[in-house]
């Protein structure tokens, strides 16, 4: 299909006029995912049939001018992490692939209410336990971007749908990085919200969970840009999409980790944000106090404004803190997967993160950018996230994603 509209407010406009049908382009969706999935390896499961039954469904609402959102038919992913009714969920294991719940998740019952369209089961390492995409039980997934770099994880062939333009977003989790540190490989954007703001509840219903795990759990969502982040939030949780830039005070991290590789790119979009906020220099934000331990989580996470925003509303930090490891060399070395050393910390305080790209390094490799705000403040993180993005040069955006 040609000239398919690249923004979520894109395509809602050709649905609403008519220049475009929910059902055309889940079809063509399809199409393509299982044409590619043999290869990519995004999608563990393809629901072709609810999927176009979903769409079918959207039309009529657009033809009756009575859609549900603004995401009505759009095509998505869902990690295979959440319960689906009537389809398997698997968590990338392949012991699971008879598990088939009998009610879907919380998240996924939203989505359905919104009127998006499940293309699929996105792929993963298995039970979320990996940073690389290559640990899932169901194939190694590419990253369609830089094929000889892993995609990141676990939450990974939702990043590599979206990079490879078969759906224009993801539900997905985010427990140490799961959605941004993938979606940072793959050049797009992922954001955690606030701790709790989206229900987690039916991940594996039937399945022990670790309280630890739970607590810096949070469903995530990525998407091919901040404003299409912003737009699928909103139609979520119901809450007005805002995307004005107030006079926020920005500070970067002095305590995160980069290779020197990041630096050329990081700097010039530092620069780009200071022109949109209020520069607070640098701060050493204390990421060694997250640890994978809940014994200080619930009183650090009260506290969380005096330990770390004392003098700024927004941290910004790179996303990644080693370049994109290749395949080979997370292959051989298990060792080896995407550090979450910048990333984990917005997961123990439960804090808004949003990663977006912003440039390449030297080697052609894609740099990305997070910014974290205070609890509750997913608006005003995505409002200034996406003037940032408006800022960035038409060939970074484009090659990202």
């Amino acid at each position: 299909m040609t000239n398919t509209p690249s923004t979520l407010a894109e395509l809602n406009a050709a649905y609403t006029h008519g220049a475009l049908n929910p059902v055309d382009l889940t079809n063509a969706s399809l199409h393509r995912a299982e044409a590619e999935n043999d290869q990519s390896r995004a999608f563990i499961t393809i629901m072709r049939d609810s999927a176009l039954e979903s769409a079918e469904a959207s039309a009529r609402r657009y033809a009756a001018g009575t859609p549900l959102s603004v995401v009505d038919g759009v095509p998505i992913a869902v990690k295979d992490f959440f319960d689906t009714a009537d389809t398997a969920t698997t968590a990338g294991f392949r012991h699971f692939v008879q598990r088939v719940p009998k009610s879907d998740a919380a998240i996924v019952r939203r989505v359905k209410d919104i009127g998006a369209t499940i293309l699929g089961k996105s792929n993963m390492d298995a039970f979320g336990r990996g940073t690389t995409g290559l640990a899932s039980d169901f194939g190694v997934v590419r990253n369609p971007r830089w094929p000889e770099h892993v995609p990141g994880g676990s939450s990974a062939g939702s990043a590599a749908a979206i990079s490879a333009g078969l759906v224009f977003a993801s539900i997905d989790t985010d427990a140490a990085g799961s959605a941004r540190l993938p979606a940072a490989c793959c050049g797009i954007t992922g954001f955690k919200p606030t701790y709790g703001l989206l229900s987690g509840e039916g991940i594996l219903a039937d399945q022990p969970a670790d309280e630890t795990i739970l607590t810096s759990a949070h469903v995530a969502l990525q998407a091919r840009s901040v404003a299409d982040i912003a737009q699928l939030l909103s139609a979520l949780t119901s809450q007005a999409l805002s995307m004005r830039v107030t006079a926020m005070k920005v500070a970067r991290v002095s305590t995160a980790h980069w290779h020197k590789s990041m630096q050329p790119a990081m700097d010039a979009a530092i620069s780009q944000l200071e022109l949109l906020a209020v520069c607070a220099g640098s701060v050493a934000t204390p990421l060694e106090l997250a640890v994978f331990d809940i014994a200080n989580v619930t009183r650090h996470r009260d506290n969380s404004n005096e330990l770390l925003f004392q003098d700024c509303d927004i941290l910004a930090l790179p996303t990644l803190a080693e370049p994109v490891p290749t395949v080979s060399d997370a292959e051989s070395n298990k060792e080896m997967g995407v550090r979450a050393e910048n990333v984990f910390f917005a997961n123990y305080f439960g804090l808004p993160a949003v990663t977006i790209p912003v440039g390449f390094a030297a080697d052609g490799l894609p740099v990305s950018l997070q910014l974290v705000g205070r609890a509750g403040q997913d608006m005003e993180v995505l409002a200034l996230a996406a003037a940032l993005e408006l800022r960035l040069s038409g060939e970074t955006r484009e090659s990202c994603g």
